[in-house]
Parts: structure tokens; sequence; C-alpha cells
């Protein structure tokens, strides 16, 4: 496995970073405004106050059913898991662990990994970025853990082999969410390959994204050359979606892309029937 898009930020559309925040503040800070009622303006003003009327029995039994419907309606709303307050966001720092891999921020010291990694001709000739020195590794790492910081639905994972505790690739998952859609981004070192690496960090992030960011699709691309994470792609239960002709520039050449996609419900039917197992092991930390 080489690599299928890491490079996602230049994607982003501009203004989303506050979308969610901004909605947030408005439901947090929301209100009624109660006005004075007409019996209080009568007692501040010294009027009569008139006898109030006998409310009819069958009126005072259709208002309260429509007030429990309406009520029904209100805690049915705020429970669902598309309610963009209610979506479960981790806390930066968090880890994801699989039976050989763990997910885990990127520290400063990998940085000599990372670019003995990057720099290798067979990540090279599919990846969207370079690192050509240990200086531009080092911003690298420090770009990911700033990123997260500012950004909460952006999410960038160092790859690390449980036995060894070596890194061994990155990966990545964007969220955007007004249209609850994420992208993920991985690579694995060329030294790396033939492990299943590919295969076992994607189903990671392919399940991090529907069970801890609450996301309806997740997508991904990749050259058409690539045959490595293709097939990474596929057995993570991701389908062949479009292909894209001249779609990005890599190094100055115009290259095509395939589109893969998996929606929430087919993903979660695989499940079920048993074509995909489930890859990580308890609960993120940071999602609780």
């Amino acid at each position: 496995m080489s690599c299928y898009d890491e490079d996602l930020a230049s994607r982003l559309p501009p203004g989303v970073p506050g979308s969610i925040t901004g909605l947030d503040s408005a439901i947090s800070s929301g209100g009624l405004l109660t006005l004075p009622s007409q019996s209080e303006q009568r007692r501040k003003g010294g009027e009569a106050q008139p006898q109030p009327e006998k409310p009819n029995s069958s009126q005072t039994e259709r208002d309260r059913t429509s007030n429990l419907s309406r009520q029904r309606g209100i805690a049915q709303e705020s429970h669902s898991p598309r309610r963009p307050a209610e979506v479960k966001r981790p806390v930066p720092g968090m880890r994801i662990g699989t039976r050989r891999l763990l997910l885990r921020p990127f520290f400063s010291s990998d940085a000599c990994s990372l670019y003995a990694h990057l720099c290798s001709p067979g990540i090279q000739r599919y990846s969207l970025f370079g690192v050509g020195s240990l200086v531009e590794a080092r911003n690298y790492i420090a770009y990911t853990i700033q990123s997260m910081k500012e950004m909460e639905w952006i999410k960038w994972f160092a790859i690390v082999a449980k036995e060894s505790s070596t890194l061994v690739g990155g990966c990545s998952i964007i969220c955007r969410p007004p249209h609850f859609e994420a992208e993920i981004g991985c690579w694995i070192g060329e030294r790396e390959w033939n492990h299943g690496y590919g295969t076992e960090a994607t189903r990671a992030l392919i399940e991090y994204g529907f069970e801890a960011m609450r996301t309806h699709r997740i997508f991904a691309t990749c050259r058409p050359g690539n045959i490595p994470s293709i097939r990474a792609l596929v057995k993570s239960g991701m389908k062949k979606e479009a292909f894209l002709r001249e779609n990005i520039m890599i190094r100055g050449k115009w290259e095509n892309s395939v589109l893969f996609s998996v929606l929430e419900q087919d993903w979660r039917k695989a499940r079920q029937t048993g074509q995909i197992t489930r890859s990580t092991y308890g609960v993120p930390e940071g999602c609780s």
C-alpha cells in the first residue's frame, strides 16, 4: 500500500470552521422572551379584572393532547443523531487502537521517521505532498498539531505498529459538518508495504467517522494506477463512485483520480452481515 489522498486541507470550503460552533453558540445562548400578559397590564393600570371564563372540558383535553404531542416531537428532535449540537466531538490527543496498529497524534519526535518515509520514491510516486528535508517534516508535524487545536472537525493520525512501536504511516479524516460528510486519506511507508496496514488503518478511520464523528458519507480518492490503495479501499467496504478526469495537479502535471465512497447504512449492513468486522477496540479516548 502506498497512499491515497492525504493533502485534504487545500480542498476545504471557506468558512466551514465556524459553522457548527456558531450554531452551538446560538442554541446554548437562545431563550424565550416573556411578555407581560393583558391581565398583568390591567393590574398595573388599575383596571378592573374580568372574571375568567370557565374552560370547556373537551377543549381542555384537546389542548392537553396537542401539548403532549408537541413535547414528544421536541424530545425526539433533540435526540436525533443528525442534530449538530448533539454530535460527539473527540478531543485532540485521542487514540484509536486496532489489532496491530495504534492511531495517535503526531509527536515532534516522529520527524526523523516521517522524513525517511515520505522521501522514498514509492511514496513520492502517488503522494500529493512531499517532505524534502527534516525541517519540512517538523513543520508538517507542527501543522497537524496546530490544526487539530483550532479545528475540531479535522484529525491527523500517525500510524504506529504496536509490536515495534515504530511509525509506519499516517492518515487523516476531515469532516464537513453541514453535510455530515468526511474525506479520509492514508499513506503507508514503502518499507511497510504488503502487511495489510493500509486496509487496517482505513477500516479504523471509516469506523471512527461513522461512530465518533457521526458522518453520513465517507469518501476517498486515489490515482488510477495506485492498485494497492484501491484494494485497501474496496476491502474496507468502499465502492467506486466516479472517475475524475485531470481533477488534480501533482508536481506540475494534471492527474486523474478514482473516487470511492461508503454510506453509513451500507457500512452498518456490511457489519451486520459479517462482510466487515469491527476494526477498533473499545471506545476511542475522548469519545464518551
